[in-house]
């Protein structure tokens, strides 16, 4: 029977650096967002970062000048997302009380949807000092401002507004007592709590009251991200994305079947050893597999991408889930 047809890996003459280095950027981002979830911000070191995210410390120190620049760009990444959010969310034409509302929930279910960044935004900035607090204090200030605002057809006095934007930060404090202290289910079951004394100095007491008795409507709230979990292809595999690597499984998802030696020519690996060592790890790891159909025992090892693999190739150049 004639050999299959299968075209021979050719070395990429320009490997798309950029995009590797975005996607390793990305998943040391994730990793610290699941490490910042699981420890206090003393214990959130770069060790336990690169050694979550599978990256060299070498490759950390390349694109974060150091671990509260990493988390200074995670909460860049929230304030980004939360401000296309609130866009959409409130509604320019409705009263105070209600764009109030609804920018409080919006936020919190973003925080909800990953407790490492909630982290991150509270307790660790606040323990931080330099970038990453002011970083913090940036972006407080920018909240309770436009809390303080009027919308069309409102006025209230300086000292309400005032007021109001003291009671902006009180609720971040609030905010990260809670997550410091017990880890609270839902974020958005705190809107009612947080709500009320921003609502205090606008509306009186009366108001604020009706605040802590109204109930969070249902469903406010994002199904939470579980550290760890298979779907999450930042968190995949336990092996350091170095650009070659990210290049032999390009090459073995651009030529499945190809074998180790076609392998190692597109990634531009001269040394045998070091591509057999690097296929094994990647076996190891899951991400690629032998596929021996169709081929005689004698014959070289046949290589191909599995399921993992593929998620983690077509994953490069993907931002986090909150940029």
């Amino acid at each position: 029977m004639p050999a299959p047809d299968r075209r021979r890996p050719t070395p990429r003459e320009d490997p798309p650096r950029r995009s590797v280095e975005d996607w390793q950027r990305a998943r040391i981002m994730r990793a610290a967002s699941l490490v910042a979830e699981q420890h206090d911000y003393r214990e959130a070191t770069v060790a336990r970062i690169v050694s979550r995210a599978g990256i060299s410390r070498r490759t950390f120190y390349e694109l974060f000048a150091d671990r509260d620049a990493c988390f200074a760009a995670i909460l860049d990444g929230i304030v980004a997302v939360a401000r296309r959010e609130l866009r959409a969310a409130v509604d320019p034409h409705a009263c105070w009380l209600e764009q109030v509302r609804a920018a409080t929930g919006t936020l919190l279910a973003l925080l909800d949807g990953d407790r490492g960044a909630a982290r991150i935004c509270t307790e660790h900035a606040a323990s931080a000092g330099g970038g990453l607090r002011s970083a913090r204090d940036g972006a407080l200030a920018e909240l309770a401002r436009a809390a303080a605002s009027t919308s069309a057809g409102e006025r209230a006095p300086a000292v309400c507004a005032l007021a109001t934007e003291l009671a902006v930060w009180g609720a971040a404090e609030q905010l990260r007592l809670a997550l410091a202290a017990g880890r609270p289910r839902s974020l958005t079951a705190l809107q009612p709590t947080l709500l009320a004394p921003i609502v205090l100095p606008r509306l009186g007491a009366d108001a604020a009251q009706r605040e802590l008795e109204r109930a969070v409507p249902a469903g406010g709230s994002r199904e939470r991200r579980r550290p760890g979990a298979a779907s999450d292809v930042f968190a995949l595999p336990r092996i350091r994305m170095t650009r070659r690597t990210v290049e032999v499984l390009r090459a073995a998802g651009e030529h499945p079947g190809a074998s180790g030696r076609e392998l190692a020519d597109a990634a531009g690996i001269n040394d045998q050893g070091q591509i057999s060592k690097l296929l094994a790890r990647l076996e190891a790891s899951g991400l690629v597999a032998q596929d021996g159909a169709g081929r005689p025992k004698w014959s070289a090892k046949a290589w191909c991408l599995t399921a993992h693999g593929r998620a983690v190739l077509d994953s490069i150049g993907e931002p986090p889930a909150f940029v």
